[in-house]
């Protein structure tokens, strides 16, 4: 029994530090990705482009890749050589200035970076004793939240002393993922006595989802919640590039205030979000960011940014929280990577569509309208429907086991 104990806090060190590594890398590139194109002239469209592109492979693929880890019986190889390859792939990002070929590379990176995350649910799942799942699941998102935090806050800090900003940021973007995937190397996974890989194939798959009302139902008003909330990341990006005129730092600073009210909102009230359950926390949260596009919109300077920005952090953090706890719990442990690869391809094909609707719509209307006139529009649009998906969650969560 010792021997197993000790067995399973190293793992669990061990997820703990990837997690940390990869959000770090996370935090110090892709929050730069979408203002570096814009900085070199990325256009409306472009930037809904680009925006689609840094959900639609990740997610797409990781239908692939959940289920290929899942037939294969086996999750370490694509944590690792995903991340690998997908960290390797900033330093392309930082070599080039043209628009297009940012947008393709951040769609090869997303296609890589999509073989971790299914994988890696589901060996935290594997690892982790159901008694302390939610314990781990919120300490997990907690320092994530550090991870990106620092890292953002680094970068910021770097440009202010005369060092390149974005290629600061993604250089320690490759470093950190880097590290990420070698700590996971000589990770020794449980066997579990589940299915074999050879009963599992993706009609099977396909008709457990199909038999899952409550999880389809989730997916399903997730996606509708993500159309619209992807609509206004385009026009995010051009607010505070262009109308705002922020700079590198002030921008940082967005992003690392959001990232701290996210912590101390954790700590302050995630208990208390816990026992809500998934269905109230979801809909409370994702009703509540109606309000950042319209701040934006009407109000687009440093100080309203900022708050707008602490307030949307602490929704964000509760929001991952809630999900992950519910794939976690809410998935068989089977086909787990399967159902979050599913979640995954469905929430990632809404910010496809959504991010393109909403770089396309602006471009539309600015060769109509005054540009600020363009932007409140499309912001409207993302707010009404923000605010309608987001009170649907508790009416479609509510039944059969959503809410605990």
């Amino acid at each position: 029994m010792d021997i197993v104990c000790v067995y399973c806090v190293d793992n669990t060190k061990k997820i703990y530090a990837r997690a940390l590594l990869a959000s770090v890398s996370d935090g110090a590139g892709t929050p730069y990705v979408p203002i570096y194109a814009a900085y070199v002239g990325a256009s409306s469209s472009q930037l809904g482009l680009l925006h689609s592109f840094l959900n639609l492979g990740t997610n797409v693929f990781q239908a692939v890749w959940g289920y290929l880890s899942d037939k294969k019986n086996t999750k370490l190889p694509f944590i690792i050589f995903g991340g690998a390859v997908s960290s390797i792939l900033w330093l392309f990002i930082a070599l080039t200035r043209d628009p297009g070929m940012i947008i393709l590379l951040v769609a090869a990176q997303s296609v890589f970076s999509s073989m971790v995350a299914p994988s890696f649910v589901g060996l935290i799942a594997e690892v982790v004793p159901s008694a302390s799942r939610a314990i781990v699941s919120a300490s997990i998102n907690l320092w994530t939240q550090v991870g990106s935090m620092a890292s953002t806050l680094s970068v910021g800090l770097a440009s202010i002393i005369g060092l390149p900003g974005f290629t600061t940021g993604f250089l320690i973007a490759m470093a950190s993922g880097l590290l990420a995937s070698i700590i996971m190397i000589g990770f020794k996974a449980p066997r579990r006595g589940y299915a074999s890989p050879s009963q599992i194939n993706i009609i099977s798959v396909t008709r457990h989802i199909i038999r899952e009302n409550v999880f389809l139902r989730f997916c399903t008003v997730n996606a509708g919640f993500g159309f619209f909330m992807s609509i206004a990341w385009p026009v995010f990006t051009i607010t505070l590039a262009r109308v705002a005129g922020l700079s590198f730092f002030e921008i940082s600073i967005l992003t690392v205030a959001s990232g701290a009210a996210g912590i101390v909102g954790l700590l302050l009230v995630g208990n208390a979000a816990a026992r809500m359950g998934p269905a109230k926390t979801l809909m409370i949260n994702r009703s509540s960011l109606a309000l950042l596009p319209m701040v934006y919109g009407l109000t687009p300077s440093f100080p309203f940014l900022l708050g707008i920005n602490i307030v949307a952090g602490v929704n964000a953090a509760l929001i991952n929280t809630a999900v992950l706890l519910f794939l976690i719990e809410k998935t068989p442990l089977e086909e787990r990577a399967s159902f979050v690869a599913f979640y995954n391809l469905l929430a990632g094909s809404s910010y496809f569509a959504g991010s393109i609707t909403g770089g396309v719509l602006l471009e539309l209307l600015e060769s109509r309208l005054q540009q600020d006139t363009a932007i409140l529009i499309v912001y409207s649009i993302s707010a009404i429907g923000r605010l309608g998906m987001g009170l649907a969650h508790n009416t479609l969560l509510r039944e059969r086991g959503g809410q605990k």
